[in-house]
Formats: structure tokens, sequence, C-alpha cells
């Protein structure tokens, strides 16, 4: 498992929300497909609900609906997990539900600096730079994504 779901599911299950969700899948994946391609965060209509209903068999629809309804009950029960949100999602955009791009933007600048507050503190970026099994290294795969290719 990599960053992104490992961390986009523990901060949903701190949320309240339930596994059993389809959105709660949906969500994660959302995460995964915009690591791969931040420009999906542009036009989530045409991108990432596509993506999302073509592996799970679904109409967009329905992922549009489950997704904006999880973000609808992050919102209502927001009282029992305010500091959590205030920090995902900064306090000037706590007075009103974000809307679904609003909300994966807001998840992923956080899961991105988490990611990078992680990886500063674990593994130095020179320490695996010099590491004699780079690919073995279990940070590989996220520094990668940092360094730029011809220093490996």
């Amino acid at each position: 498992m990599n960053f992104e779901i490992l961390m986009t599911a523990d901060i949903l299950r701190k949320l309240h929300v339930r596994e059993r969700r389809l959105a709660f899948k949906y969500i994660i994946y959302a995460m995964e497909l915009v690591d791969e391609d931040q420009s999906r965060l542009e036009h989530i209509t045409k991108t990432l609900y596509i993506d999302i209903s073509n592996k799970y068999h679904t109409s967009t629809i329905n992922v549009e609906r489950g997704i904006r309804d999880t973000v609808e009950f992050i919102w209502r029960t927001k009282d029992t997990h305010a500091q959590l949100l205030e920090e995902v999602f900064g306090t000037e955009n706590m007075a009103h539900r974000p809307t679904n791009t609003e909300f994966f933007r807001c998840m992923y600048g956080y899961i991105a600096s988490k990611r990078y507050s992680y990886l500063s503190k674990k593994c130095p970026l020179y320490r695996c730079i010099k590491c004699a099994h780079q690919k073995e290294c279990i940070f590989f795969g996220y520094i990668r994504d940092i360094v730029d290719a011809s220093e490996w």
C-alpha cells in the first residue's frame, strides 16, 4: 500500500466515515489518481468520476453523489472532529461545506504535506540517494517523485 492510501483511509476513519460506504473506496482511489496526475483536480467530473466509475462498475452520477453525501456527513458531524478538520481544511474553509473539488484539493494538499514531512524525518534524501540498495529501500517509490531521475 502506498502512503496516500494509508493516509486517506486514516483521515476518513478519524472523520467517522465507515469503510462500508462505497464513497470511502471512491475517495481513496481518487487520491491515488490525483497523486498520479494532479491536473485531474481541474476537471473532476471529466476525469476522476469517470475513472472511478469504470473501476467500480457504476455511473459517474453515483460516484459524485456518494462523495458529496460523504462530505456532507463529515460536515454535519464536524463538531466531533473539528480539530482534524481545521488541520486538513484550514480555519478559513470551515464556515461552509466544501464542494467535492475543494474537498479533494484540501485532502491532497494535506496528504502531500504529510508525506513530505514524513520523508524528511524518516528517510533523509541524502541517505537514500547513497543507499546501496536503492530499489529495495521502502521509501524508493516516494523519493523518486521528489528527486530528479538523473541523480539515480
